[in-house]
């Protein structure tokens, strides 16, 4: 059985480019998803340069060793 993360996958991958275009402005468009989208595309681009794992207390606390 399928994730719904996997079903909304499918059928995003599904659109034709106009509608796959559509939806993502959708999501730039609302503050909310615009956020949650860039908080994941930094954290991927954090991990694929072999970023150390910082809990979000340390972070806060600026106790970041970078």
């Amino acid at each position: 059985m399928k994730t719904s993360v996997e079903s909304v996958i499918q059928t995003v991958r599904s659109m034709s480019e106009a509608e796959r275009e559509a939806v993502f402005q959708d999501f730039l468009d609302d503050p909310e998803l615009f956020e949650d989208l860039l908080d994941l595309a930094l954290s991927r681009q954090a991990l694929a340069e072999g970023g150390e794992t910082v809990t979000l207390d340390e972070y806060l606390a600026g106790k970041r060793t970078y």
